[in-house]
């Protein structure tokens, strides 16, 4: 389940999801990541970069899609750029 954040949990593990307004490669990350976190059970989060800057600095996100871990409120990885089904599946299993 994709939801837009107010704020991000500090308890728990979660996927962050960096899109932007016109990124050709963000809706292909969207649907591989809900596939990836939907089987791990791994909640993830979308926050579009380009309608909260402020959200995407805090979290140093230089491009889009990024796809930040976050576990218990602390990054513990990230990817950037056109995502591979089967990369991007290993990533969000290894915890």
């Amino acid at each position: 389940m994709t939801r837009t954040p107010t704020t991000i949990p500090t308890r728990g593990r979660c996927i962050v999801l960096f899109v932007g307004n016109d990124c050709p490669y963000c809706e292909g990350a969207r649907k591989l990541l809900g596939f990836a976190c939907a089987k791990h059970a791994v909640n993830i989060f979308e926050v579009n970069a380009q309608s909260d800057p402020k959200r995407a600095a805090l979290y140093h996100v230089q491009s889009v899609p990024t796809a930040i871990k976050v576990s218990d409120g602390k990054v513990m990885g990230e990817v950037r750029g056109k995502m591979l089904a089967k990369a991007l599946e290993r990533w969000v299993s290894e915890w």
